[in-house]
């Protein structure tokens, strides 16, 4: 029987394009609305729907972290920025758990949104949802 994965030791890591550090604890990280554009084919003459996959939408990346404690400085947390593109994405790898055979996502993505809280008796925390740019590698860790 295969063995589960699982998301201990899940991390995170960004290189070059147009973005600060994320620096914090993951508590979750997830990748959803990956999809296809279905173009209707559907002529007067058919009897039922007819589709053709167009291309595929790569989707986003939500990461909530939990705030680490440091130097307050301009790059403290990463934010959303203007004017990006293609040519100054971020490249970021995520590694869901260490165990071998784990998935490793490689992408290209924009820090689209972020949501920072703040309650009594917990940690500060930070939500970003990334939006990727491009096509997505699976490998293993």
């Amino acid at each position: 029987m295969p063995t589960p994965v699982s998301p201990v030791g899940t991390t995170m890591t960004a290189t070059g394009g147009n973005v600060d550090v994320i620096r914090g604890v993951i508590t979750s990280a997830g990748m959803d609305s990956i999809q296809a554009a279905t173009i209707d084919t559907t002529g007067l003459g058919d009897t039922s729907k007819n589709y053709v996959l167009g291309t595929r939408e790569s989707g986003n990346v939500t990461l909530a972290i939990n705030v680490i404690s440091q130097t307050v400085t301009a790059e403290y947390m990463a934010m959303p920025k203007s004017g990006q593109s293609t040519a100054n994405a971020t490249t970021f790898v995520l590694s869901m758990g260490t165990v071998a055979g784990s998935p490793k996502f490689t992408f290209n993505a924009y820090i689209v949104k972020v949501s920072i809280g703040a309650e009594v008796d917990k940690q500060v925390t930070a939500t970003y949802t990334l939006r990727i740019t491009g096509a997505i590698t699976i490998a293993t860790v």
